[in-house]
Protein backbone atom coordinates (compact mmCIF):
# COMPACT_ATOMS: atom_id res chain seq x y z
CA UNK A 1 0.00 0.00 0.00
CA UNK A 2 3.04 2.28 0.85
CA UNK A 3 4.76 1.66 -2.21
CA UNK A 4 1.22 2.08 -4.34
CA UNK A 5 0.67 5.60 -2.74
CA UNK A 6 3.75 6.66 -3.44
CA UNK A 7 3.67 5.96 -6.54
CA UNK A 8 0.57 8.18 -6.79
CA UNK A 9 2.35 10.91 -5.70
CA UNK A 10 4.72 10.95 -8.04
CA UNK A 11 2.11 10.60 -11.03
CA UNK A 12 -0.09 13.00 -9.80
CA UNK A 13 1.92 15.21 -7.86
CA UNK A 14 4.92 16.38 -9.84
CA UNK A 15 3.09 19.74 -10.61
CA UNK A 16 2.24 19.82 -7.70
CA UNK A 17 5.18 19.58 -6.03
CA UNK A 18 6.73 22.20 -8.96
CA UNK A 19 3.99 24.60 -7.18
CA UNK A 20 5.27 23.75 -4.26
CA UNK A 21 8.93 24.36 -4.76
CA UNK A 22 8.52 27.74 -6.37
CA UNK A 23 6.23 29.10 -3.36
CA UNK A 24 8.98 28.26 -1.22
CA UNK A 25 11.53 30.27 -2.99
CA UNK A 26 12.04 33.62 -0.87
CA UNK A 27 12.78 35.41 -3.75
CA UNK A 28 9.89 34.08 -6.10
CA UNK A 29 7.30 35.44 -3.02
CA UNK A 30 9.13 38.72 -2.33
CA UNK A 31 9.08 39.59 -6.36
CA UNK A 32 5.43 38.30 -6.61
CA UNK A 33 4.57 40.65 -3.29
CA UNK A 34 6.02 44.13 -4.80
CA UNK A 35 4.00 43.04 -7.94
CA UNK A 36 0.65 42.92 -6.20
CA UNK A 37 1.84 46.31 -4.08
CA UNK A 38 2.57 47.77 -7.20
CA UNK A 39 -0.74 46.94 -8.53
CA UNK A 40 -2.32 47.88 -5.48
CA UNK A 41 -1.28 51.35 -5.27
CA UNK A 42 -1.61 51.42 -9.41
CA UNK A 43 -5.16 50.36 -9.52
CA UNK A 44 -5.41 53.64 -6.33
CA UNK A 45 -3.95 55.89 -8.64
CA UNK A 46 -6.17 54.96 -11.20
CA UNK A 47 -9.57 55.31 -10.04
CA UNK A 48 -8.31 58.30 -8.46
CA UNK A 49 -7.77 59.45 -11.85
CA UNK A 50 -11.19 57.89 -13.21
CA UNK A 51 -13.04 59.66 -10.15
CA UNK A 52 -11.24 63.08 -10.72
CA UNK A 53 -12.08 63.11 -14.76
CA UNK A 54 -15.75 62.24 -14.09
CA UNK A 55 -16.16 64.48 -11.23
CA UNK A 56 -18.60 67.31 -10.92
CA UNK A 57 -17.15 70.26 -8.65
CA UNK A 58 -20.10 71.80 -6.59
CA UNK A 59 -21.03 74.96 -7.89
CA UNK A 60 -20.29 76.74 -4.53
CA UNK A 61 -16.71 75.84 -5.43
CA UNK A 62 -16.79 77.28 -8.72
CA UNK A 63 -18.08 80.33 -7.60
CA UNK A 64 -15.54 80.80 -4.95
CA UNK A 65 -12.55 80.64 -7.26
CA UNK A 66 -14.81 83.37 -9.67
CA UNK A 67 -14.22 85.74 -6.67
CA UNK A 68 -10.84 84.82 -5.89
CA UNK A 69 -10.09 85.57 -9.07
CA UNK A 70 -11.49 88.59 -8.76
CA UNK A 71 -9.79 89.58 -6.15
CA UNK A 72 -6.51 88.86 -7.79
CA UNK A 73 -7.51 91.09 -10.75
CA UNK A 74 -8.48 93.98 -8.77
CA UNK A 75 -5.15 93.61 -6.79
CA UNK A 76 -3.16 93.74 -9.90
CA UNK A 77 -5.04 96.69 -11.07
CA UNK A 78 -4.68 98.55 -8.01
CA UNK A 79 -0.33 97.85 -8.29
CA UNK A 80 -0.31 99.07 -11.91
CA UNK A 81 -1.58 102.31 -13.68
CA UNK A 82 -3.17 103.45 -17.04
CA UNK A 83 -4.49 100.84 -19.36
CA UNK A 84 -3.12 97.78 -17.52
CA UNK A 85 -5.12 98.79 -14.78
CA UNK A 86 -8.06 99.27 -16.54
CA UNK A 87 -7.78 95.88 -17.59
CA UNK A 88 -7.26 94.31 -15.11
CA UNK A 89 -10.33 96.17 -13.67
CA UNK A 90 -12.62 94.33 -16.14
CA UNK A 91 -11.13 91.33 -15.62
CA UNK A 92 -11.82 91.44 -11.87
CA UNK A 93 -15.62 92.71 -12.94
CA UNK A 94 -16.12 89.97 -15.82
CA UNK A 95 -14.87 87.18 -13.15
CA UNK A 96 -17.19 88.78 -10.58
CA UNK A 97 -20.44 88.95 -13.01
CA UNK A 98 -19.43 84.72 -13.76
CA UNK A 99 -19.56 84.37 -9.69
CA UNK A 100 -23.19 85.94 -10.08
CA UNK A 101 -24.46 84.24 -12.78
CA UNK A 102 -23.05 81.34 -10.30
CA UNK A 103 -25.29 82.53 -7.55
CA UNK A 104 -28.34 82.90 -9.46
CA UNK A 105 -28.94 79.30 -10.15
CA UNK A 106 -27.81 78.37 -6.32
CA UNK A 107 -29.58 80.81 -5.00
CA UNK A 108 -32.52 80.09 -6.70
CA UNK A 109 -32.14 75.80 -5.98
CA UNK A 110 -32.32 75.52 -10.12
CA UNK A 111 -31.60 72.25 -11.10
CA UNK A 112 -28.61 70.88 -12.15
CA UNK A 113 -29.16 70.33 -15.53
CA UNK A 114 -30.19 74.09 -16.41
CA UNK A 115 -26.77 75.32 -14.45
CA UNK A 116 -25.42 72.82 -17.59
CA UNK A 117 -27.05 73.43 -20.42
CA UNK A 118 -27.75 77.59 -19.31
CA UNK A 119 -25.15 79.19 -17.56
CA UNK A 120 -23.32 80.29 -20.07
CA UNK A 121 -26.11 82.22 -22.37
CA UNK A 122 -27.32 83.37 -19.08
CA UNK A 123 -23.81 84.52 -18.01
CA UNK A 124 -23.02 85.91 -21.66
CA UNK A 125 -26.53 87.97 -20.84
CA UNK A 126 -25.00 89.50 -17.94
CA UNK A 127 -21.74 90.04 -19.53
CA UNK A 128 -23.51 92.17 -22.56
CA UNK A 129 -25.76 93.78 -19.77
CA UNK A 130 -22.43 95.05 -17.62
CA UNK A 131 -21.24 95.88 -21.36
CA UNK A 132 -24.28 98.10 -22.49
CA UNK A 133 -24.54 100.34 -19.12
CA UNK A 134 -20.67 100.50 -18.98
CA UNK A 135 -20.58 102.40 -22.77
CA UNK A 136 -23.55 104.12 -21.73
CA UNK A 137 -22.58 106.40 -18.77
CA UNK A 138 -19.06 106.33 -19.99
CA UNK A 139 -17.17 104.03 -17.77
CA UNK A 140 -15.63 102.02 -20.97
CA UNK A 141 -15.14 103.00 -24.32
CA UNK A 142 -16.08 99.94 -27.11
CA UNK A 143 -13.04 99.16 -27.93
CA UNK A 144 -12.27 98.59 -24.26
CA UNK A 145 -14.60 96.11 -23.92
CA UNK A 146 -14.29 94.70 -26.84
CA UNK A 147 -10.74 93.44 -26.59
CA UNK A 148 -11.41 92.19 -23.04
CA UNK A 149 -13.63 88.81 -21.69
CA UNK A 150 -16.60 91.10 -22.22
CA UNK A 151 -15.74 91.27 -26.34
CA UNK A 152 -17.89 87.91 -27.30
CA UNK A 153 -20.62 88.83 -24.77
CA UNK A 154 -21.11 91.88 -26.61
CA UNK A 155 -20.97 90.20 -29.98
CA UNK A 156 -22.74 87.05 -29.28
CA UNK A 157 -25.93 86.28 -31.58
CA UNK A 158 -27.95 83.27 -30.85
CA UNK A 159 -31.64 82.04 -29.74
CA UNK A 160 -32.42 84.35 -27.27
CA UNK A 161 -30.22 87.61 -28.60
CA UNK A 162 -31.79 90.82 -30.33
CA UNK A 163 -29.23 93.03 -29.99
CA UNK A 164 -25.34 92.75 -30.67
CA UNK A 165 -22.37 94.68 -31.60
CA UNK A 166 -21.05 94.55 -35.34
CA UNK A 167 -17.56 94.40 -35.41
CA UNK A 168 -17.02 95.00 -39.52
CA UNK A 169 -14.96 98.03 -41.06
CA UNK A 170 -18.05 99.14 -42.54
CA UNK A 171 -20.56 99.62 -39.49
CA UNK A 172 -18.47 98.97 -36.24
CA UNK A 173 -21.62 99.83 -34.26
CA UNK A 174 -24.76 98.32 -32.12
CA UNK A 175 -27.62 96.50 -34.51
CA UNK A 176 -30.97 95.30 -33.29
CA UNK A 177 -32.28 91.47 -35.06
CA UNK A 178 -35.67 92.05 -36.15
CA UNK A 179 -37.82 89.14 -36.26
CA UNK A 180 -36.42 88.41 -39.97
CA UNK A 181 -33.10 88.20 -38.87
CA UNK A 182 -32.48 91.36 -40.56
CA UNK A 183 -29.87 93.89 -38.68
CA UNK A 184 -30.92 97.54 -38.09
CA UNK A 185 -28.27 100.10 -36.55
CA UNK A 186 -29.71 101.69 -33.16
CA UNK A 187 -28.36 103.64 -30.88
CA UNK A 188 -25.93 102.89 -27.93
CA UNK A 189 -29.64 103.36 -25.00
CA UNK A 190 -31.39 101.27 -27.64
CA UNK A 191 -28.73 98.87 -27.15
CA UNK A 192 -28.82 99.09 -23.50
CA UNK A 193 -32.85 98.94 -23.15
CA UNK A 194 -32.94 95.66 -25.62
CA UNK A 195 -29.88 94.11 -23.63
CA UNK A 196 -32.33 94.44 -20.18
CA UNK A 197 -35.03 92.77 -22.03
CA UNK A 198 -32.86 90.02 -23.45
CA UNK A 199 -31.85 89.24 -19.91
CA UNK A 200 -35.42 89.39 -18.72
CA UNK A 201 -36.12 86.60 -21.25
CA UNK A 202 -33.35 84.63 -20.91
CA UNK A 203 -34.37 84.00 -16.84
CA UNK A 204 -37.56 83.39 -17.76
CA UNK A 205 -36.99 80.77 -20.40
CA UNK A 206 -34.68 78.99 -17.95
CA UNK A 207 -37.20 78.97 -15.20
CA UNK A 208 -40.12 77.46 -17.55
CA UNK A 209 -37.52 75.51 -19.13
CA UNK A 210 -37.94 71.36 -19.28
CA UNK A 211 -35.31 68.93 -20.51
CA UNK A 212 -37.88 67.71 -23.47
CA UNK A 213 -37.23 71.49 -24.67
CA UNK A 214 -33.41 70.76 -25.13
CA UNK A 215 -33.67 67.28 -26.29
CA UNK A 216 -36.06 68.68 -29.07
CA UNK A 217 -33.33 71.50 -29.78
CA UNK A 218 -30.71 68.98 -30.09
CA UNK A 219 -32.99 66.89 -32.54
CA UNK A 220 -33.93 70.16 -35.13
CA UNK A 221 -30.06 71.21 -34.64
CA UNK A 222 -29.25 67.81 -36.10
CA UNK A 223 -31.92 67.68 -38.63
CA UNK A 224 -30.84 71.05 -39.84
CA UNK A 225 -26.84 69.65 -40.11
CA UNK A 226 -28.23 67.02 -41.81
CA UNK A 227 -30.76 68.80 -44.33
CA UNK A 228 -27.88 71.79 -45.17
CA UNK A 229 -25.28 68.72 -45.94
CA UNK A 230 -27.85 66.90 -48.37
CA UNK A 231 -28.11 70.64 -50.07
CA UNK A 232 -24.28 70.42 -50.74
CA UNK A 233 -24.37 66.85 -52.00
CA UNK A 234 -27.35 67.54 -54.17
CA UNK A 235 -25.04 70.77 -55.30
CA UNK A 236 -21.93 68.20 -56.06
CA UNK A 237 -23.61 65.70 -57.43
CA UNK A 238 -23.68 67.87 -60.89
CA UNK A 239 -20.15 68.61 -60.46
CA UNK A 240 -18.66 64.63 -59.81
CA UNK A 241 -17.00 64.86 -62.90
CA UNK A 242 -15.80 68.22 -62.85
CA UNK A 243 -12.29 67.22 -60.87
CA UNK A 244 -10.90 65.09 -58.38
CA UNK A 245 -11.25 67.95 -55.67
CA UNK A 246 -15.07 67.79 -56.35
CA UNK A 247 -15.00 64.37 -56.25
CA UNK A 248 -13.18 63.96 -53.03
CA UNK A 249 -15.10 67.08 -51.36
CA UNK A 250 -18.72 65.17 -52.78
CA UNK A 251 -17.17 61.70 -51.20
CA UNK A 252 -16.78 63.29 -48.03
CA UNK A 253 -20.08 64.82 -47.91
CA UNK A 254 -21.61 60.90 -48.80
CA UNK A 255 -19.68 59.76 -45.70
CA UNK A 256 -21.23 63.09 -43.81
CA UNK A 257 -24.53 62.22 -44.50
CA UNK A 258 -24.36 58.59 -43.59
CA UNK A 259 -22.91 59.55 -40.29
CA UNK A 260 -25.22 62.43 -39.56
CA UNK A 261 -28.09 59.97 -40.37
CA UNK A 262 -27.56 57.85 -37.68
CA UNK A 263 -26.95 61.09 -35.69
CA UNK A 264 -30.53 62.47 -35.85
CA UNK A 265 -32.16 58.53 -35.31
CA UNK A 266 -30.60 59.16 -31.89
CA UNK A 267 -31.35 62.01 -31.26
CA UNK A 268 -35.10 61.41 -32.19
CA UNK A 269 -35.01 58.22 -30.07
CA UNK A 270 -33.53 60.47 -27.14
CA UNK A 271 -36.55 62.46 -27.66
CA UNK A 272 -39.02 59.78 -27.73
CA UNK A 273 -37.89 58.42 -24.84
CA UNK A 274 -37.40 61.33 -23.23
CA UNK A 275 -34.21 60.86 -21.40
CA UNK A 276 -32.40 62.50 -18.25
CA UNK A 277 -30.02 65.42 -18.76
CA UNK A 278 -27.46 63.25 -16.54
CA UNK A 279 -27.95 59.27 -18.10
CA UNK A 280 -25.80 57.59 -20.11
CA UNK A 281 -27.70 57.31 -23.01
CA UNK A 282 -27.40 61.35 -23.91
CA UNK A 283 -23.85 61.00 -23.21
CA UNK A 284 -23.66 58.27 -25.73
CA UNK A 285 -25.15 60.54 -28.24
CA UNK A 286 -23.75 63.70 -27.48
CA UNK A 287 -19.99 62.20 -27.07
CA UNK A 288 -19.63 59.12 -28.65
CA UNK A 289 -21.67 59.38 -31.77
CA UNK A 290 -21.74 63.40 -32.13
CA UNK A 291 -17.89 62.14 -32.22
CA UNK A 292 -17.79 59.27 -34.31
CA UNK A 293 -20.22 61.12 -36.80
CA UNK A 294 -17.77 63.55 -37.06
CA UNK A 295 -15.09 61.31 -37.68
CA UNK A 296 -16.66 59.45 -40.65
CA UNK A 297 -16.72 62.48 -42.70
CA UNK A 298 -12.92 62.85 -42.29
CA UNK A 299 -12.13 59.70 -44.22
CA UNK A 300 -13.18 59.92 -47.32
CA UNK A 301 -10.52 58.72 -49.94
CA UNK A 302 -8.94 60.84 -52.87
CA UNK A 303 -7.88 59.85 -55.83
CA UNK A 304 -4.60 59.07 -56.98
CA UNK A 305 -4.05 62.60 -58.64
CA UNK A 306 -5.57 64.79 -55.75
CA UNK A 307 -3.21 62.31 -53.49
CA UNK A 308 0.03 63.42 -54.81
CA UNK A 309 -1.14 67.42 -54.78
CA UNK A 310 -1.95 67.34 -51.23
CA UNK A 311 2.03 66.30 -50.70
CA UNK A 312 0.49 62.81 -48.80
CA UNK A 313 3.13 60.62 -51.53
CA UNK A 314 5.79 62.13 -49.55
CA UNK A 315 5.47 59.57 -46.29
CA UNK A 316 2.52 57.35 -47.53
CA UNK A 317 1.88 55.11 -50.74
CA UNK A 318 -1.45 55.54 -52.05
CA UNK A 319 -2.46 51.84 -51.72
CA UNK A 320 -1.56 51.88 -47.79
CA UNK A 321 -3.43 55.27 -47.41
CA UNK A 322 -6.54 54.49 -49.38
CA UNK A 323 -6.58 51.24 -47.21
CA UNK A 324 -5.88 53.19 -44.12
CA UNK A 325 -8.79 55.88 -44.72
CA UNK A 326 -11.13 53.07 -45.78
CA UNK A 327 -10.13 51.42 -42.10
CA UNK A 328 -10.98 54.37 -40.30
CA UNK A 329 -14.51 55.46 -42.04
CA UNK A 330 -15.19 51.27 -41.26
CA UNK A 331 -13.93 51.59 -37.58
CA UNK A 332 -16.07 54.84 -37.07
CA UNK A 333 -19.24 53.26 -39.00
CA UNK A 334 -18.86 50.24 -36.73
CA UNK A 335 -18.79 52.85 -33.58
CA UNK A 336 -21.88 54.18 -34.56
CA UNK A 337 -23.78 50.47 -35.18
CA UNK A 338 -22.36 49.92 -31.37
CA UNK A 339 -23.56 53.09 -30.15
CA UNK A 340 -27.11 52.20 -31.28
CA UNK A 341 -27.42 49.54 -30.29
CA UNK A 342 -26.46 50.48 -26.85
CA UNK A 343 -29.02 52.76 -26.69
CA UNK A 344 -31.85 49.96 -28.30
CA UNK A 345 -30.72 47.55 -25.93
CA UNK A 346 -30.07 49.32 -22.32
CA UNK A 347 -26.55 48.16 -22.75
CA UNK A 348 -24.10 51.24 -22.12
CA UNK A 349 -20.38 51.03 -23.12
CA UNK A 350 -17.87 50.93 -20.62
CA UNK A 351 -17.04 54.13 -21.16
CA UNK A 352 -20.37 55.78 -21.18
CA UNK A 353 -20.84 53.91 -17.73
CA UNK A 354 -21.01 56.25 -15.02
CA UNK A 355 -18.20 53.67 -12.87
CA UNK A 356 -16.81 52.44 -15.95
CA UNK A 357 -14.39 49.48 -13.97
CA UNK A 358 -14.44 47.30 -16.89
CA UNK A 359 -12.43 49.69 -18.40
CA UNK A 360 -10.23 50.41 -15.11
CA UNK A 361 -9.01 46.92 -15.57
CA UNK A 362 -8.38 46.88 -18.92
CA UNK A 363 -5.75 50.03 -18.05
CA UNK A 364 -4.69 47.66 -15.48
CA UNK A 365 -3.63 44.70 -16.79
CA UNK A 366 -2.35 46.52 -19.93
CA UNK A 367 0.03 48.99 -17.42
CA UNK A 368 1.05 45.83 -15.24
CA UNK A 369 1.96 43.30 -18.21
CA UNK A 370 5.43 44.10 -18.21
CA UNK A 371 6.08 43.35 -14.32
CA UNK A 372 3.99 40.10 -14.42
CA UNK A 373 6.51 39.51 -17.73
CA UNK A 374 9.41 39.77 -15.98
CA UNK A 375 7.90 37.65 -12.89
CA UNK A 376 7.05 35.08 -15.63
CA UNK A 377 10.51 35.26 -17.30
CA UNK A 378 12.71 34.46 -14.03
CA UNK A 379 10.43 32.21 -12.75
CA UNK A 380 10.44 29.61 -15.88
CA UNK A 381 14.51 30.60 -16.37
CA UNK A 382 15.32 29.70 -12.77
CA UNK A 383 12.64 26.89 -12.36
CA UNK A 384 14.99 24.69 -14.69
CA UNK A 385 18.12 26.36 -14.32
CA UNK A 386 18.49 26.46 -10.47
CA UNK A 387 17.98 22.28 -10.57
CA UNK A 388 21.53 22.29 -12.52
CA UNK A 389 22.83 24.10 -10.83
CA UNK A 390 21.51 23.01 -7.53
CA UNK A 391 22.33 19.29 -8.89
CA UNK A 392 19.11 17.91 -8.15
CA UNK A 393 18.20 17.45 -12.03
CA UNK A 394 20.18 13.99 -11.45
CA UNK A 395 17.32 12.72 -9.51
CA UNK A 396 14.81 14.48 -11.54
CA UNK A 397 16.16 12.85 -15.04
CA UNK A 398 16.93 9.28 -13.66
CA UNK A 399 14.57 8.30 -15.94
CA UNK A 400 14.50 9.32 -19.00
CA UNK A 401 11.07 8.68 -19.71
CA UNK A 402 9.79 11.08 -17.29
CA UNK A 403 11.79 13.73 -18.41
CA UNK A 404 8.95 15.26 -20.86
CA UNK A 405 6.67 15.09 -17.90
CA UNK A 406 8.91 16.92 -15.52
CA UNK A 407 9.29 19.64 -18.19
CA UNK A 408 5.65 19.54 -18.72
CA UNK A 409 5.01 20.13 -14.86
CA UNK A 410 7.29 23.12 -14.76
CA UNK A 411 5.79 24.76 -17.69
CA UNK A 412 2.56 24.24 -16.03
CA UNK A 413 3.56 25.65 -12.60
CA UNK A 414 5.13 28.56 -13.58
CA UNK A 415 2.20 29.74 -16.18
CA UNK A 416 -0.90 28.63 -13.09
CA UNK A 417 1.38 31.12 -11.12
CA UNK A 418 1.41 34.01 -13.72
CA UNK A 419 -2.44 33.82 -14.22
CA UNK A 420 -3.08 33.87 -10.83
CA UNK A 421 -1.03 36.81 -10.64
CA UNK A 422 -2.67 38.51 -13.12
CA UNK A 423 -5.70 37.28 -11.67
CA UNK A 424 -4.75 38.86 -7.92
CA UNK A 425 -4.02 42.13 -10.15
CA UNK A 426 -7.11 42.67 -12.01
CA UNK A 427 -8.86 41.33 -8.85
CA UNK A 428 -7.44 44.54 -6.92
CA UNK A 429 -8.44 46.64 -9.55
CA UNK A 430 -12.30 45.25 -8.99
CA UNK A 431 -11.62 45.73 -5.44
CA UNK A 432 -10.34 49.08 -5.47
CA UNK A 433 -12.14 50.26 -8.43
CA UNK A 434 -15.53 49.42 -6.14
CA UNK A 435 -14.01 51.45 -3.11
CA UNK A 436 -13.45 54.79 -4.95
CA UNK A 437 -15.75 54.61 -7.48
CA UNK A 438 -18.55 52.78 -5.03
CA UNK A 439 -19.79 50.42 -6.75
CA UNK A 440 -18.90 47.46 -9.26
CA UNK A 441 -19.74 49.42 -11.20
CA UNK A 442 -20.55 48.16 -15.22
CA UNK A 443 -19.01 44.86 -14.36
CA UNK A 444 -21.74 42.42 -15.24
CA UNK A 445 -22.96 44.81 -17.25
CA UNK A 446 -22.42 42.57 -21.20
CA UNK A 447 -19.81 44.13 -23.52
CA UNK A 448 -20.69 44.79 -27.28
CA UNK A 449 -19.03 43.45 -30.30
CA UNK A 450 -19.55 44.08 -33.91
CA UNK A 451 -18.42 41.18 -36.51
CA UNK A 452 -19.33 41.39 -40.50
CA UNK A 453 -21.59 44.82 -38.86
CA UNK A 454 -23.65 42.55 -36.91
CA UNK A 455 -23.25 43.41 -32.76
CA UNK A 456 -24.00 40.95 -30.31
CA UNK A 457 -23.25 41.29 -26.69
CA UNK A 458 -21.10 38.75 -24.53
CA UNK A 459 -20.66 38.29 -20.85
CA UNK A 460 -17.89 40.73 -19.74
CA UNK A 461 -16.07 38.06 -18.52
CA UNK A 462 -14.97 37.45 -22.59
CA UNK A 463 -13.54 40.99 -22.84
CA UNK A 464 -11.28 40.61 -19.71
CA UNK A 465 -10.24 37.40 -20.44
CA UNK A 466 -9.27 38.29 -23.89
CA UNK A 467 -7.04 41.20 -22.38
CA UNK A 468 -5.33 38.59 -20.12
CA UNK A 469 -4.95 36.56 -22.86
CA UNK A 470 -3.42 38.85 -25.33
CA UNK A 471 -0.97 40.56 -22.20
CA UNK A 472 0.21 36.94 -21.57
CA UNK A 473 1.15 36.63 -24.72
CA UNK A 474 4.61 38.37 -24.96
CA UNK A 475 5.29 37.20 -21.72
CA UNK A 476 4.74 33.58 -22.78
CA UNK A 477 7.33 34.32 -25.66
CA UNK A 478 9.87 35.39 -23.56
CA UNK A 479 9.31 32.81 -20.74
CA UNK A 480 9.57 29.90 -23.65
CA UNK A 481 12.84 31.72 -24.73
CA UNK A 482 13.86 31.79 -21.34
CA UNK A 483 13.08 27.78 -20.92
CA UNK A 484 15.08 27.34 -23.97
CA UNK A 485 18.13 28.83 -23.07
CA UNK A 486 17.42 27.24 -19.38
CA UNK A 487 17.27 23.79 -21.25
CA UNK A 488 20.61 24.33 -23.30
CA UNK A 489 23.24 26.05 -20.53
CA UNK A 490 21.30 25.45 -17.42
CA UNK A 491 22.85 28.63 -15.93
CA UNK A 492 19.91 31.23 -14.27
CA UNK A 493 21.50 34.55 -15.05
CA UNK A 494 21.49 33.74 -18.74
CA UNK A 495 18.32 32.12 -19.26
CA UNK A 496 16.18 35.07 -17.40
CA UNK A 497 18.85 38.11 -18.49
CA UNK A 498 18.66 37.35 -22.63
CA UNK A 499 14.73 37.38 -22.39
CA UNK A 500 14.54 40.32 -19.93
CA UNK A 501 16.69 42.25 -22.67
CA UNK A 502 14.65 41.15 -25.56
CA UNK A 503 11.77 42.95 -23.28
CA UNK A 504 13.56 46.01 -22.89
CA UNK A 505 13.88 46.27 -26.49
CA UNK A 506 10.48 45.08 -27.92
CA UNK A 507 8.39 48.22 -26.86
CA UNK A 508 10.61 50.41 -29.39
CA UNK A 509 10.88 47.71 -31.75
CA UNK A 510 7.15 47.16 -31.80
CA UNK A 511 6.26 50.70 -32.10
CA UNK A 512 9.08 51.17 -34.86
CA UNK A 513 7.62 48.19 -36.86
CA UNK A 514 4.20 49.64 -36.83
CA UNK A 515 5.23 52.98 -38.10
CA UNK A 516 7.31 51.07 -40.67
CA UNK A 517 4.05 48.89 -41.58
CA UNK A 518 2.47 51.20 -43.64
CA UNK A 519 5.79 51.57 -45.96
CA UNK A 520 6.65 47.54 -45.52
CA UNK A 521 3.48 45.45 -45.40
CA UNK A 522 5.58 42.69 -45.18
CA UNK A 523 6.08 43.52 -41.39
CA UNK A 524 2.52 42.80 -40.64
CA UNK A 525 3.94 39.09 -41.25
CA UNK A 526 6.65 38.93 -38.39
CA UNK A 527 6.18 39.08 -35.12
CA UNK A 528 7.98 42.51 -34.66
CA UNK A 529 4.71 44.48 -34.61
CA UNK A 530 2.57 42.59 -31.62
CA UNK A 531 4.89 42.22 -29.27
CA UNK A 532 2.35 44.27 -27.19
CA UNK A 533 -1.08 43.04 -27.76
CA UNK A 534 -2.73 44.75 -25.67
CA UNK A 535 -4.11 47.63 -28.13
CA UNK A 536 -5.95 44.39 -29.35
CA UNK A 537 -8.20 44.37 -26.89
CA UNK A 538 -10.34 46.79 -28.91
CA UNK A 539 -13.98 48.35 -28.01
CA UNK A 540 -14.82 50.11 -31.20
CA UNK A 541 -16.15 52.82 -29.24
CA UNK A 542 -13.38 53.40 -26.76
CA UNK A 543 -12.14 55.99 -29.25
CA UNK A 544 -14.94 58.69 -29.25
CA UNK A 545 -14.96 58.48 -25.49
CA UNK A 546 -14.01 61.68 -23.41
CA UNK A 547 -13.43 59.75 -20.25
CA UNK A 548 -11.76 56.79 -21.62
CA UNK A 549 -8.75 56.06 -18.80
CA UNK A 550 -6.71 53.93 -20.84
CA UNK A 551 -6.54 56.64 -23.39
CA UNK A 552 -5.91 59.55 -20.74
CA UNK A 553 -3.01 57.64 -19.06
CA UNK A 554 -1.12 55.97 -21.94
CA UNK A 555 -2.91 57.58 -24.65
CA UNK A 556 -4.31 56.22 -28.02
CA UNK A 557 -4.46 52.43 -28.25
CA UNK A 558 -4.91 51.87 -32.27
CA UNK A 559 -3.00 49.96 -34.43
CA UNK A 560 -1.41 50.13 -37.40
CA UNK A 561 -3.66 49.07 -40.70
CA UNK A 562 -2.54 45.62 -42.01
CA UNK A 563 -1.94 44.55 -38.18
CA UNK A 564 -4.39 41.53 -37.03
CA UNK A 565 -4.67 40.51 -33.90
CA UNK A 566 -5.57 37.23 -35.10
CA UNK A 567 -2.24 37.11 -36.95
CA UNK A 568 -0.57 38.36 -34.10
CA UNK A 569 -1.81 35.06 -31.99
CA UNK A 570 -1.12 32.50 -34.87
CA UNK A 571 2.66 34.37 -35.09
CA UNK A 572 2.99 34.05 -31.21
CA UNK A 573 1.86 30.41 -31.02
CA UNK A 574 3.93 29.45 -33.84
CA UNK A 575 7.24 30.86 -32.20
CA UNK A 576 6.28 29.97 -28.92
CA UNK A 577 5.62 26.55 -30.06
CA UNK A 578 8.78 26.01 -31.71
CA UNK A 579 10.64 27.44 -28.77
CA UNK A 580 9.01 25.00 -26.02
CA UNK A 581 9.50 21.97 -28.61
CA UNK A 582 13.54 22.87 -28.72
CA UNK A 583 13.49 22.99 -25.02
CA UNK A 584 11.96 19.32 -25.12
CA UNK A 585 14.26 18.17 -27.08
CA UNK A 586 17.27 20.08 -25.49
CA UNK A 587 15.95 18.68 -22.02
CA UNK A 588 15.66 15.17 -23.36
CA UNK A 589 18.36 14.87 -25.03
CA UNK A 590 20.89 16.56 -22.41
CA UNK A 591 23.59 13.98 -20.90
CA UNK A 592 23.56 14.48 -17.00
CA UNK A 593 27.03 14.66 -15.40
CA UNK A 594 28.05 12.79 -12.15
Amino acid sequence: MKNLNSERTVRGGLLRNEMIKINRQTGFRVVMIVVLVIGLLTAVIMAAVTAYLGRDDSLEYKRESYLDDADEYRDLAARTSGDSSRNFALMAKYSEICAESLGYFIDNEIPDWKYEYFFNLYNNARAKLYAAEAICDYTYTVDELMSSDFGPALEASGQFSTAVYVSDPEFNCFMRIDSEGVYVRISNTEFLGLVREEVKTVANYIEVADFSYELARMLNEAEAQLAATKETLAEYGTQTNAGSSDKYAYDRAVLTAEGQEMLVEAYRWLYDNNVAYDSWQLKTVTDGMAAAARDLGNHAVPDRQLFEQMGLAESYKYERFAASEEKSAEEARTALRVFRYSLENDIPTPQMASKPVKSLIKSGISFMRGLILIVCVVMTGATVANEFSSGTVRLLLTHPRKRRRVLTSKIFSVLIWTVGLYAAVALEFVLVGSVVLRGVGDLFVPDLYCVGGTVFSLPSIVRIVEALAFGLLPGLLCASLALLFACLTGKAALSVALPLVMNMMSGTVSMIARMLAERFPWLCFTILPYFNMSPFVHDPTAAYSQLDIASALFGSSSVSYGLDAWAGVAIFALHIGALVVLSYVSFTKRQIKS
